[in-house]
Protein backbone atom coordinates (compact mmCIF):
# COMPACT_ATOMS: atom_id res chain seq x y z
CA UNK A 1 0.00 0.00 0.00
CA UNK A 2 1.16 3.30 -0.79
CA UNK A 3 2.00 5.74 1.93
CA UNK A 4 1.35 9.64 0.80
CA UNK A 5 4.73 11.30 0.81
CA UNK A 6 6.71 12.75 3.91
CA UNK A 7 6.89 16.17 2.36
CA UNK A 8 7.83 18.87 5.46
CA UNK A 9 6.59 22.18 3.84
CA UNK A 10 2.71 21.39 5.29
CA UNK A 11 1.68 23.95 6.83
CA UNK A 12 -1.67 23.33 7.67
CA UNK A 13 -4.20 20.82 7.74
CA UNK A 14 -8.38 20.91 8.14
CA UNK A 15 -10.04 18.00 8.59
CA UNK A 16 -13.49 17.26 8.10
CA UNK A 17 -16.24 14.53 9.15
CA UNK A 18 -18.35 14.32 6.75
CA UNK A 19 -22.14 12.08 6.98
CA UNK A 20 -24.10 13.04 3.15
CA UNK A 21 -28.12 13.26 3.88
CA UNK A 22 -30.59 12.82 1.10
CA UNK A 23 -32.61 15.59 1.34
CA UNK A 24 -36.16 15.26 -0.60
CA UNK A 25 -39.57 16.92 -0.26
CA UNK A 26 -42.58 15.38 -0.16
CA UNK A 27 -45.57 16.19 -2.36
CA UNK A 28 -47.04 18.36 0.21
CA UNK A 29 -44.29 20.42 0.25
CA UNK A 30 -42.57 19.01 3.58
CA UNK A 31 -38.63 18.27 3.72
CA UNK A 32 -37.81 14.55 4.07
CA UNK A 33 -34.27 14.36 5.26
CA UNK A 34 -32.34 11.01 5.92
CA UNK A 35 -28.43 9.84 6.19
CA UNK A 36 -26.92 7.91 2.93
CA UNK A 37 -24.99 5.61 5.71
CA UNK A 38 -24.33 4.92 8.77
CA UNK A 39 -20.79 5.13 8.50
CA UNK A 40 -19.38 9.06 9.20
CA UNK A 41 -16.33 9.98 6.22
CA UNK A 42 -13.18 12.71 6.69
CA UNK A 43 -12.11 14.58 4.08
CA UNK A 44 -8.57 16.30 4.53
CA UNK A 45 -7.42 19.73 3.38
CA UNK A 46 -3.65 19.95 3.20
CA UNK A 47 -1.95 22.82 2.41
CA UNK A 48 1.72 23.10 1.43
CA UNK A 49 3.71 26.31 1.56
CA UNK A 50 7.14 26.98 0.00
CA UNK A 51 8.09 24.04 -1.16
CA UNK A 52 11.00 23.47 -3.05
CA UNK A 53 11.30 21.77 -6.74
CA UNK A 54 12.31 18.91 -5.73
CA UNK A 55 9.88 18.40 -3.22
CA UNK A 56 7.03 19.65 -5.94
CA UNK A 57 8.35 17.21 -8.42
CA UNK A 58 7.80 14.35 -5.45
CA UNK A 59 3.73 15.17 -4.91
CA UNK A 60 3.18 15.51 -8.70
CA UNK A 61 4.94 11.91 -9.36
CA UNK A 62 2.73 10.24 -6.38
CA UNK A 63 -0.39 12.26 -7.53
CA UNK A 64 -0.01 11.36 -11.62
CA UNK A 65 0.58 7.63 -10.15
CA UNK A 66 -2.07 7.04 -6.88
CA UNK A 67 -4.83 9.04 -8.47
CA UNK A 68 -8.07 7.02 -8.61
CA UNK A 69 -6.00 4.47 -6.25
CA UNK A 70 -6.48 4.72 -2.55
CA UNK A 71 -3.06 5.16 -0.71
CA UNK A 72 -2.40 6.04 3.46
CA UNK A 73 -1.72 9.23 5.23
CA UNK A 74 -0.59 8.73 8.82
CA UNK A 75 1.25 11.33 11.56
CA UNK A 76 -0.85 14.68 10.41
CA UNK A 77 -1.83 14.69 13.78
CA UNK A 78 0.62 14.42 16.23
CA UNK A 79 -1.58 13.91 18.70
CA UNK A 80 -3.37 10.74 17.75
CA UNK A 81 -0.76 9.26 15.05
CA UNK A 82 -4.03 7.81 12.96
CA UNK A 83 -3.33 6.57 9.83
CA UNK A 84 -5.94 6.96 7.10
CA UNK A 85 -7.07 5.00 3.91
CA UNK A 86 -7.60 8.06 1.55
CA UNK A 87 -7.96 8.69 -2.25
CA UNK A 88 -7.26 12.41 -4.33
CA UNK A 89 -10.64 14.32 -4.45
CA UNK A 90 -9.70 16.16 -6.96
CA UNK A 91 -8.74 16.33 -10.51
CA UNK A 92 -5.52 18.13 -10.70
CA UNK A 93 -3.10 19.94 -8.47
CA UNK A 94 -2.95 23.62 -8.73
CA UNK A 95 0.49 25.01 -8.13
CA UNK A 96 1.23 28.64 -7.26
CA UNK A 97 4.54 30.08 -8.04
CA UNK A 98 5.87 33.04 -5.56
CA UNK A 99 8.55 34.88 -7.29
CA UNK A 100 12.12 35.68 -5.82
CA UNK A 101 11.69 32.92 -2.97
CA UNK A 102 14.01 30.04 -2.54
CA UNK A 103 11.04 27.64 -2.48
CA UNK A 104 9.11 29.26 -4.29
CA UNK A 105 6.10 26.41 -4.68
CA UNK A 106 2.53 26.51 -2.89
CA UNK A 107 -0.06 24.13 -3.65
CA UNK A 108 -3.45 22.67 -1.60
CA UNK A 109 -4.56 18.98 -1.33
CA UNK A 110 -7.82 17.49 -0.93
CA UNK A 111 -8.28 13.76 0.23
CA UNK A 112 -11.41 11.92 1.20
CA UNK A 113 -11.60 8.60 3.44
CA UNK A 114 -12.44 5.81 1.82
Amino acid sequence: MATFPNIKYLTSFQEKNIKILNKKESSAGYPMVRPSSTINKKSFYLSFQNVTSDDKDILDSFFNSHQGEQFQIENFDPLRNNVFMVIFFQDSLDWQYTQGRTNPWNVNIMLREV
